[in-house]
């Protein structure tokens, strides 16, 4: 699978934002087409398909990168699909995007069909840890506190997070700034920012990604696809 080759010219900011929105929209059409395809049996390959179907018919130039749907190779965070069949228990780590007019949408839900008392506190735990973090988001944090405020609240319940908290997006899925451990960037009025905290364990996985517009007085929410399991 190919992304088609095009030159994109300088965009201004508004309509970088007006064709990311639409990418995210894309995007979304995609979740709403997993939570109607997940049923138990259908493998992660088929699932993947029946998703970027939807987000191509919907109106999507192509694809930000490889769609990743993972219910069981949770030690590889970026695992291709496979021809595994879907449990009921198994937590299912969606990871996709549209891309519209060469701008990028980033996006991560975990969906269970029958989650475990488990599942749902660990759930819980990566979305408070991503809630947190995204509220300390504004022009002129430091991209390593927020990253570092995730980790914490992760490592307080004897979890970690294996990479890092999130990153820019805009005409490439990833893009300065980077939330890391040792990063050195700054958040800046007018960037997208994603948070993406994740916890993996041989039986289950849990990555909850959303993108955030950073403005004059803080953080603007631009995924609005619900986080239920």
């Amino acid at each position: 699978m190919k992304k088609p080759v095009k030159k994109i010219k300088k965009l201004s900011q508004r309509e970088k934002l007006s064709r990311m929105r639409k990418a995210i929209k894309f995007t979304e059409i995609g979740f709403k087409a997993a939570r109607y395809y997940l049923k138990s049996g259908i493998t992660e390959r088929m699932l993947a398909a029946k998703i970027e179907y939807a987000m191509r018919t919907s109106g999507a130039t192509w694809f930000a990168f490889p769609s990743i749907v993972c219910a069981h190779n949770f030690k590889n965070i970026h695992a291709t699909p496979t021809n595994y069949k879907i449990k009921p228990t198994d937590t299912v780590i969606i990871d996709i995007g549209a891309s519209y007019k060469g701008v990028c949408a980033d996006m991560t839900r975990t969906f269970c069909l029958r989650p475990s008392e488990k599942v749902k506190t660990l759930y819980n735990l990566v979305k408070h840890a991503h809630d947190t973090s995204a509220s300390l988001m504004c022009p002129r944090a430091k991209a390593r506190i927020i990253d570092k405020t995730a980790r914490d609240i992760i490592t307080k319940a004897k979890y970690k997070i294996p990479h890092g908290l999130g990153h820019g997006v805009g005409t490439r899925v990833h893009e300065n700034p980077s939330l890391k451990p040792r990063s050195r960037h700054i958040l800046k009025t007018g960037q997208v920012v994603t948070i993406e905290p994740g916890v993996y364990l041989p039986s289950m996985g849990i990555r909850i990604e959303d993108m955030y517009l950073i403005t004059k007085h803080g953080i603007k929410k631009l995924t609005k696809y619900p986080r239920k399991l």
